[in-house]
């Protein structure tokens, strides 16, 4: 029988996700988030570079320069098992990119989704879940959750909402920050 709700993560206080963009084959950007939220930012670079190397051996193209978003806990909600019964919206790739993009071109004006992904090698990990800008209520928070297959364990009892700061440039290979990243690489940035 599944226990639902029955297990409290510690959201961590300050965090980190992080962006990268791959091109298409018809030659466009299209930004993509890493599915885990990280504590630290260097268990985020790690885990990017692993990721860039994965994609280049499937013979896509990956920017070696990404974003980093720092993230800190505004609050936190509990979770409740009818989130878990009738999930039906499916948040496709392209949509994802989309809400990438707004949440890059006004980031301070977004509160970040964070919700547990379970626990991975004894520690638990925390998933980019989805961007809400300023003025949603948490009917609407409900709403997304009720309808959302974003996959969260049954046994999670909390999520938390994070307020994020400006992004940082990186490159993911040299670990470096950048400054000024490629006008190739940061088309949401330019408009």
């Amino acid at each position: 029988m599944t226990k639902y709700c029955t297990k409290k993560y510690i959201l961590p206080k300050k965090a980190f996700a992080g962006l990268f963009w791959t091109v298409s084959a018809d030659e466009k950007l299209l930004i993509h988030n890493m599915f885990q939220v990280y504590s630290d930012l260097e268990t985020l670079i790690a885990d990017a570079r692993q990721y860039i190397n994965i994609i280049k051996k499937e013979n896509v193209t990956i920017l070696n320069e990404g974003m980093v978003l720092p993230l800190k806990l505004k609050t936190t909600f509990n979770l409740n098992q009818k989130y878990w019964e009738n999930p039906s919206i499916d948040i496709d790739p392209f949509s994802r990119i989309i809400k990438n993009i707004e949440l890059l071109k006004f980031p301070t004006a977004y509160d970040l989704l964070v919700t547990p992904a379970g626990i991975t090698n004894g520690k638990e990990t925390f998933s980019f879940t989805f961007p809400f800008l300023a003025g949603y209520t948490t009917k609407d928070i409900e709403a997304f959750m009720l309808a959302s297959n974003h996959p969260v364990p049954t046994n999670a009892k909390n999520a938390g909402l994070y307020t994020v700061s400006d992004p940082i440039g990186i490159n993911w290979v040299t670990k470096r920050i950048v400054k000024d990243l490629p006008e190739e690489a940061t088309p949401s940035l330019k408009n």
